[in-house]
């Protein structure tokens, strides 16, 4: 009897012992001062809803590109970065999201996924065998207005070339007798085909009247004196300053590459590269 008592006993003091505790635990919990709220990482896009646009380093430029419903501008910031071209969008392409995965297209092709109606503008440089330069890319939906010349041409003025010597207008007697002393100098445009031919005539003379020619501004950037001969007849001014025009000549123009028409823009004469 004793010890049930006693067992009694030590069940009471280890249940006061416990219930103590408790209240100890819970006075200590509302003392605390409250945790400061962690706040949450801000939310980034899916990883697989970025833009992924690789460019080849080595000519010819490829491109691919992975994009699942994005906007076409994002593209288009990626390629004016990676190109270093200016890239304008149409306002209503500005709207676009696009959902496209290829890989290693050339420009021309991929700028033809990327949108409905796409232009380019290039720069050719005379003397060269490598290709046209994409200087701007413009991209646009069907049946949208194109985009302005004046873009390309913003910076520049047509320049007005007086040939020959001012001081001596008329022929001389001794030019007249000696045909050697003549220079010629005749340039025609017919039926696609262009005709330049140029007898110890002044670069910058020759420049401006195949600019009037084709019916582009022609601009002058370094006052020149070399005189040329040359004989073109061939099947475009692309093919012409590539072939048979010095190194600083550039014939800025712009390819609908939803019809693949070239336009000539500009015409320019600038200084000679400086020797290393």
């Amino acid at each position: 009897m004793l010890s049930a008592y006693m067992n009694v006993n030590r069940l009471l003091a280890v249940t006061i012992l416990l219930v103590t505790a408790t209240s100890v635990f819970s006075a200590q919990q509302q003392d605390a001062p409250p945790k400061a709220k962690q706040p949450k990482p801000a939310s980034s896009p899916p990883a697989a809803n970025r833009p992924r646009v690789r460019i080849t380093s080595r000519q010819p430029i490829l491109i691919s590109v992975r994009a699942k419903n994005v906007p076409l501008s994002e593209i288009a910031a990626e390629l004016r970065e990676k190109l270093n071209v200016a890239v304008s969008l149409s306002p209503l392409m500005q709207k676009q999201r696009v959902t496209l995965e290829f890989d290693g297209m050339t420009l021309e092709g991929a700028l033809r996924l990327l949108a409905p109606h796409p232009y380019v503008d290039y720069m050719v440089q005379g003397d060269s065998t490598s290709v046209p330069q994409a200087i701007a890319i413009y991209l646009y939906a069907l049946n949208e207005e194109p985009p302005s010349t004046s873009i390309a041409l913003k910076n520049n003025a047509q320049t007005i070339i007086v040939e020959g010597n001012t001081e001596t207008i008329n022929e001389t007697s001794a030019q007249r007798n000696n045909p050697d002393e003549v220079k010629p100098l005749r340039i025609s445009l017919e039926k696609g085909k262009l005709l330049v031919y140029a007898r110890k005539q002044p670069l910058s003379a020759v420049l401006y009247e195949v600019a009037n020619a084709v019916g582009v501004p022609f601009e002058v950037q370094y006052d020149s004196n070399e005189l040329i001969d040359l004989n073109y007849k061939g099947p475009s001014l692309e093919d012409a300053v590539r072939t048979s025009l010095p190194a600083t000549v550039r014939l800025y123009m712009r390819t609908d590459l939803m019809t693949f028409e070239a336009k000539p823009l500009l015409i320019t004469l600038v200084a000679p590269a400086k020797a290393l």
